[in-house]
């Protein structure tokens, strides 16, 4: 007979609880051809579920568990403006822009040590909930002039640092409809932005790492950046990605 663990649950976890307080503007105008929203949202999370590393000792295979050791602020603004433009019988324009913005913080974890997620992403109380997390490549100086960075011209952080969030933290859409033939035919089309956040490119910090094959490797025109992270990953002994988010 043979007994096989598996992932580990917890009968104690309560559900997550949230609550949100919001206040926003609405308006319309010029006979409802113009709609204004404007939204402002305060969310606090607590038991909030976090991935937590488990210790091999539990004998399972299972590296992590969601528990409920978090309370987890989500504070940010919301907005919309849709216009119609043009409304006659044969053409129709209608303009709708859309915006948000999110800072997220782990406000707690319970009382445990910051959870080594990856080795990329930490959840550390004060910080962003899946934030990115690296020895910062501190300075590059090509001191002897030959173009070409080398071990001893860079400067890593001695400590691991936080480097910024994983998700977007600012998003907006510009969105034109038109409108032909008596509204029988419709065409959109949408831009969509995002930013405030990092992305980690860690394809590229293969092909540096162990490929050989990455521009700051063999390409002599690579920029002194690009050389300077591809030493950091190579042979600092850190191996510090920081260069590739």
């Amino acid at each position: 007979t043979t007994a096989y663990f598996g992932k580990p649950g917890s009968s104690s976890a309560p559900p997550e609880r949230s609550t949100e307080f919001e206040i926003g503007l609405d308006g319309t105008f010029f006979n409802n051809r113009l709609t204004a929203e404007l939204t402002y949202y305060n969310k606090v999370s607590r038991d909030a579920l976090v991935e937590r590393t488990l210790p091999p000792s539990g004998g399972t295979g299972t590296t992590v568990r969601f528990e409920n050791l978090g309370k987890v602020l989500n504070t940010g603004w919301e907005a919309l403006l849709d216009a119609q433009l043009v409304d006659a019988d044969q053409f129709g324009w209608n303009l709708t822009v859309t915006g948000s913005t999110n800072k997220n913080r782990l406000d707690s974890l319970g009382g445990l040590p910051p959870i080594i997620t990856s080795s990329t992403v930490r959840q550390v109380e004060g910080y962003p909930l899946n934030g990115w997390w690296s020895r910062r490549l501190e300075s590059y100086n090509d001191a002897n002039g030959d173009g070409i960075i080398a071990l001893s011209e860079i400067e890593v952080s001695p400590e691991i640092e936080f480097h910024g969030y994983s998700s977007p933290r600012h998003e907006a859409a510009f969105t034109n409809t038109f409108s032909f033939l008596q509204r029988r035919l419709r065409l959109a089309a949408m831009l969509d932005y995002r930013g405030g956040h990092l992305v980690y490119n860690n394809t590229e910090r293969i092909r540096c790492a162990s490929r050989n094959n990455c521009s700051g490797l063999i390409n002599p025109n690579a920029s002194l950046s690009e050389q300077a992270r591809t030493v950091m990953v190579r042979e600092h002994s850190s191996r510090s990605v920081a260069g590739f988010f």
